[in-house]
């Protein structure tokens, strides 16, 4: 596994406030509709230039949407400037590896959260990671694999979630097992929307009614939410509208759903 604390990355408070008005809708789920995704001005202002090569190239090898990848290497260490990259339960690096995760679980020093017994060699030893079953990937050639190392970090953040799912499109099941957290899995989904211009629309909504959101739909609310009213005696009849209706053109009527 990987570190599933929140030790390290970025204060969710202000990640909340600063994004989460964003709703989105059409596209779905991320998946092979992202893949290839233009990279969004958001993107474009956050992400470093240098990383987007190594994020395409993981893409690739594994398949996995490299503005996924982009996700998890901003939460997990904010592209590689939170320091020291070491968690409190031992993580490290780039993408916040836990040592057992990385050479194997396999190894006999392997329990628990998975810091395990290994010397700084062990961790980089190819032999070892096959030996043992780890993610970690010489990505850079350099014959070792190296935490620390960015392409072999990325790589092998990319070889775990392809081998969890995200290669085939279970992308929150992926994410899930990269982080036991549901609200990790939110937080590296919303990043990866917010990295890509395909596939949905982002509205600015500054409070939600008592009814929750409607679906933007063309057309004349003709008939709203809540309590019906008799047109003839204008009083509250005793029927109650739980969704909008539209009168759209050519006179075809559409019920907007109330929330999603």
């Amino acid at each position: 596994m990987v570190d599933r604390s929140n030790s390290g990355r970025a204060d969710r408070g202000a990640l909340r406030d600063h994004f989460f008005p964003l709703l989105f809708i059409g596209g779905g789920s991320i998946g092979y509709g992202f893949l290839g995704g233009a990279i969004s001005p958001l993107g474009e202002r956050e992400i470093p230039a240098e990383y987007v090569p190594i994020y395409k190239a993981a893409e690739a090898r594994y398949g996995v949407p490299r503005n996924l990848l982009a996700a998890h290497h901003r939460v997990e260490t904010v592209f590689s400037t939170l320091q020291p990259m070491i968690s409190s339960v031992g993580a490290e690096g780039h993408m916040q590896f836990m040592p057992c995760t990385w050479v194997g679980w396999s190894h006999p020093s392997c329990y628990g959260a998975g810091r395990g017994s290994f010397t700084e060699e062990e961790k980089t030893s190819l032999a070892m990671i096959a030996r043992y079953g780890g993610y970690g990937v010489d990505a850079d050639r350099d014959g070792r694999a190296n935490m620390w190392s960015l392409w072999d970090s990325i790589f092998s953040a990319a070889n775990f979630l392809a081998k969890n799912g995200a290669a085939t499109g279970n992308l929150e099941r992926a994410i899930f097992a990269y982080n036991y957290d549901q609200n990790y899995v939110a937080e590296v989904m919303m990043y990866a929307r917010l990295y890509a211009t395909e596939g949905f629309i982002p509205i600015e909504v500054i409070e939600p009614s008592e009814s929750g959101f409607a679906r933007p739909v063309p057309g004349v609310v003709t008939s709203p939410f809540g309590i019906r009213i008799n047109p003839v005696t204008g009083k509250p009849g005793g029927r109650i509208s739980r969704r909008h209706r539209f009168c759209l053109p050519g006179g075809t009527a559409h019920s907007g759903v109330q929330s999603w």
